[in-house]
């Protein structure tokens, strides 16, 4: 069960995870790939991220992945300045989750949704962690 602090509003300061595959190559020795943030069919509410705050980087990066995983590591006081949506949504799966609902997979073609994931991949990823396998 989340924590009641898990709903409270995400400060600019704060710092904000993503994690990305390795077996999809989105990471390279010249940065990241706008792919990294391209929604999945279950991003049906926003992208998900996870805040820094409630969950250390290294259990950002579990998952299924045989390969495993990088994290991208993304100040929410940047997103909000470029335009891009960052809401609290706690889950019962790993604290401190929330979304950018600007991202959902509905409008994954739209022009505005490609545009905000070339401004992640672009300037807005502050440090990639990882792999971790």
């Amino acid at each position: 069960m989340p924590s009641p602090a898990e709903y409270e509003p995400i400060a600019d300061d704060e710092m904000l995870y993503r994690r990305v595959p390795v077996s999809k190559d989105w990471i390279d020795s010249h940065g990241v790939r706008p792919d990294a943030f391209e929604p999945r069919s279950d991003d049906d509410t926003g992208l998900s991220v996870y805040r820094a705050r409630f969950v250390k980087v290294a259990d950002a990066a579990r998952g299924l992945s045989k390969r495993g995983y990088y994290v991208l590591e993304m100040r929410a006081g940047d997103l909000r300045a470029a335009g891009i949506e960052v809401l609290p949504m706690p889950h019962d799966d790993l604290p401190g989750h929330a979304e950018l609902p600007g991202l959902a997979f509905h409008d994954r073609e739209s022009e505005l949704s490609m545009e905000q994931r070339e401004l992640l991949a672009d300037r807005l990823v502050v440090a990639i962690h990882g792999p971790f396998v």
